[in-house]
């Protein structure tokens, strides 16, 4: 079954990235190789999640806890609700945790992989980056408080301004277009920033019940969702945390008791602060609350 629905994902999203390609293909009249670029795609995102769910896999078996691989979970896209073509991957954990160490590595192991894999993609998709000629007509003005804030993409983008990984381009006659790569590697710090957050049984609620115990973990939840809910880009992560914090108790390692190493702190904290930098934030929408003139 793991193939199956592995090969299924990658037709999936495959088939998400060509819509999502040839659109943009066709609004800037890029002339490049795009079924090229579906597969770059294609295996970037693809190798983010699998990086991801090995982190898991590999550092369960470390701690000899009987594990199984990725069940991959495709999601079909169509032009009234267009997707990722997946909702991610998960493996099943076939016995209890025996420690609160083993629980935080085994949940904060996954999205540090994946970001470490995330990071050079994108970086690689800034240099692949679009210069293409203004669509005429130009079209309506960008509307910013539509546009989610990743602080991590943005300081990496300004970096690539200022060290030529970006293309030139004339400001004036040209835009610059992001490439299906960087996309990707976007994708990717998202998926970081959400699964980092100390909640229910996302891998940031792994290392938080691990740290803080039970009573805790339960309340963070409720306040993780209510933030995400909040938040126009989670809205729907949000719903579903406050979904699975009511109805499904995190079981906990089997000693409770014990407490976790003195560096799963400055691990946890790490964890949070890619927390915040990799979530998309609704910055643009409070800016125009509070009445910020904004232009785009």
């Amino acid at each position: 079954m793991n193939i199956g629905l592995f090969l299924a994902t990658i037709v999936t999203v495959s088939l998400a990235g060509w819509t999502y390609i040839s659109s943009t293909f066709e609004t800037y009249n890029i002339s490049g190789n795009m079924a090229l670029d579906i597969f770059l795609y294609t295996i970037c995102l693809m190798g983010i999640l699998t990086i991801h769910e090995l982190g898991h896999y590999f550092v369960s078996r470390s701690k000899k806890i009987d594990a199984s691989l990725p069940y991959f979970i495709p999601v079909p896209s169509f032009p009234a609700f267009p997707t990722l073509g997946t909702f991610g991957a998960v493996i099943q954990q076939k016995e209890q945790i025996a420690t609160r160490d083993d629980l935080f590595d085994v949940g904060f192991s996954g999205p540090i992989a994946g970001f470490v894999v995330a990071v050079p993609i994108f970086i690689i998709g800034l240099k692949l980056t679009y210069v293409a000629d203004i669509p005429v007509p130009a079209g309506d003005p960008i509307n910013l408080t539509l546009i989610p804030t990743v602080f991590l993409s943005n300081w990496l983008e300004q970096f690539s301004f200022v060290t030529g990984i970006i293309p030139y381009y004339d400001p004036t006659t040209q835009v610059i277009v992001q490439h299906p790569v960087a996309f990707a590697g976007w994708v990717g710090f998202i998926l970081t920033g959400i699964n980092l957050m100390p909640a229910s049984q996302l891998d940031g609620g792994h290392t938080a019940r691990a740290v803080f115990g039970d009573a805790p973990h339960r309340i963070i939840t409720i306040v993780i969702g209510l933030l995400l809910a909040l938040n126009q880009f989670t809205r729907y992560f949000g719903f579903l945390i406050l979904f699975m914090g009511m109805f499904q108790k995190h079981p906990g390692p089997t000693d409770d008791v014990s407490k976790v190493h003195w560096s799963k702190y400055i691990y946890l904290i790490f964890g949070y602060f890619l927390a915040i930098i990799c979530t998309p934030l609704p910055i643009f929408q409070v800016l125009s609350l509070l009445g910020v003139p904004l232009t785009g």
